[in-house]
Order: C-alpha cells, then structure tokens, then sequence
C-alpha cells in the first residue's frame, strides 16, 4: 500500500531488457473501505509512474470493482490516460463477468488489454479476500468467446499443490486456508501428487500445467519463494500431461 514494492522495481525495471512489459494496478480500496476513490485515480496512475521510473506505463488495471459505480465512469481516468500518452494499455481486476462484458464496451475504442482473477486447479469455496473474483464459468466462457486473455493470479492457489497450506486450524494463512481446504481440493491434491509421481515432477508443476493446457487465454501469474519454485513454473509452460492425468485431476468435477 505504501509503494515500497514498486518502488523497488522501478529501480530493477531501469536496467530491465528494452522489451520486459509491466503490470500495474490502481484503485485499490483504502483501508477501512470498500469502495474505489474514482477521484484519486489520476494522481494514483502518475504515482505509479514515477515509483517505476517511467513516462509511460505498459498496462494498468483497475484492482477491484465498485459495482456502486458505473462502469463508464470507472474506466474514464484509465482511458483519458490512455489518451494522454501514460498509458499504453488497461484492463480490470476482480470484476464478473457481466461488468467485463460492459467494461469491453466501454472501451471499444482502446481495448481491453486483459482481466484478471483468480483461476487455478483448486477451487476457492469463499474469497481468499473481500472483493476478489474467482473465475466460474460464465467468466470463463466469456474470455474464451472474446479471446480476451486472463491474468490469473494466485495460479497455484496460495501454494495449495506445494504443501504451503497445510490442513491445520493453526496454520498463519487461515484465510487461504480456509478457502482452499475443502474435500474437492484434498481430492485434486492427492490426484496431482500422484500424477506428479509419475511423471517425476513437483505437483505444482502439474497444477500450473494443468491450467495451461485447459484455458489456453489464460496468463497465470506465480508468486515464487524460492528457485525452486520458480523453477516448477517454468517447466509447467513445456510440461506435457497425458489426457487420462488430466482427466483424473478433475474426476469429471466442475472446474470452476
């Protein structure tokens, strides 16, 4: 919230290859609220210009949604930057389907670059955090029928497949636990666990792959700790999973 993080990667971006592209958001509720300060967006787009060290950003996307406000009028200091030259590109984070449908109306004339939400193996049985979007199927559709690509973050479900959330009361994380930890979830961990076997991989791998090859619009985003687990997201973009591992990763269940 204080900008630290982009911050510092403005600094790693001012020697960054000339074609490394950056995401970032505005319009995050301010603590204490639920709702998008409309107002504040401007001077937020050109402070997350500054904080990266550039005149123009790559992509912004609106972090939540504010189904209080119009959609038109929540785009509008995206696409006057747009207009401007700050911005190349924008998109929406955590909205449904039915305001993405609308928000790719609205910017008819620019575009949507891209939404986000969560999108993983592991479906959430409640949001991890209020106002986010877990994709169902009806936003699913919709990116699949628009071509429109979808920055899935939390692509390994807050390291669900890694073991991260283990299914104690005590663990730090209670609420991605308490969202993932359902008997669906157990059921596709112990399938990706024994299909990782197999193959001899990590099962994260196998989750990320498995996201891959089912939405191909789908851009997932990784939160990496270590080498390792950077290392497992990189194999899942080549990894190849037989259509009965697949199969059996699901076991015929909805998949969002």
């Amino acid at each position: 919230m204080d900008g630290a993080a982009e911050a510092q990667l403005g600094r790693w971006l001012a020697a960054a290859p000339s074609d490394t592209v950056c995401i970032t958001k505005v319009g995050h509720p301010r603590p204490g609220s639920d709702g998008v300060d409309v107002d504040a967006l401007e001077d937020q787009i050109r402070l997350s210009a500054d904080r990266l060290r550039t005149d123009r950003l790559d992509v912004v996307l609106l972090h939540r949604d504010d189904p209080r406000v119009a959609v038109a009028d929540l785009l509008g200091p995206l696409l006057s930057a747009v207009g401007e030259g700050v911005v190349r590109a924008i998109g929406v984070a955590n909205w449904g389907a039915a305001r993405v449908a609308e928000a790719l109306e609205v910017s008819a004339g620019v575009g949507l670059a891209l939404a986000s939400s969560h999108v993983s193996l592991a479906v959430p049985a409640r949001p991890i955090w209020p106002g986010v979007v877990s994709a169902d199927r009806e936003l699913l559709g919709l990116h699949a029928r628009e071509s429109l690509p979808l920055l899935a973050w939390s692509a390994n479900a807050r390291g669900w497949f890694a073991g991260a959330l283990q299914d104690t009361d005590d663990h730090p994380d209670q609420a991605s636990r308490r969202a993932f930890a359902t008997d669906t979830n157990r059921r596709r961990r112990g399938a990706c666990i024994r299909l990782a076997e197999r193959l001899g991989v990590r099962p994260a791998a196998v989750a990320l792959a498995w996201t891959l090859g089912t939405f191909p619009f789908v851009l997932p985003a990784v939160g990496p700790f270590t080498v390792g687990e950077l290392d497992d997201a990189l194999l899942a973009a080549r990894l190849e999973l037989p259509s009965t591992g697949l199969a059996a990763l699901t076991e015929g269940e909805a998949l969002a």
